[in-house]
């Protein structure tokens, strides 16, 4: 895994977690306006692209709903909403 500052790498371990858990949290990526809330899960081994990528089933806001994935890297928020 790529090098992740303190924030990122507490980011990781949440998400690793939710993995089991499913719960909603509140996430905002950096140079995106938007509060997300939804399911974000860690899939290690799943993608290619790296263990810092995590899907999210976005649930809020409607207009948005559906699944992506993101880096880690990319969250700007976490938080239980």
């Amino acid at each position: 895994m790529a090098m992740q500052d303190p924030k990122s790498g507490s980011y990781y371990e949440i998400i690793s977690m939710n993995a089991q858990k499913g719960e909603t949290y509140a996430i905002k990526f950096k140079n995106d306006p938007v509060v997300y809330t939804g399911i974000p899960v860690l899939y290690h081994g799943f993608t290619s692209e790296g263990e810092d990528t995590f899907s999210l089933k976005i649930l809020e806001p409607k207009e948005r709903q559906g699944i992506i994935r993101r880096s880690i890297q990319d969250i700007e928020l976490l938080q239980e909403p």
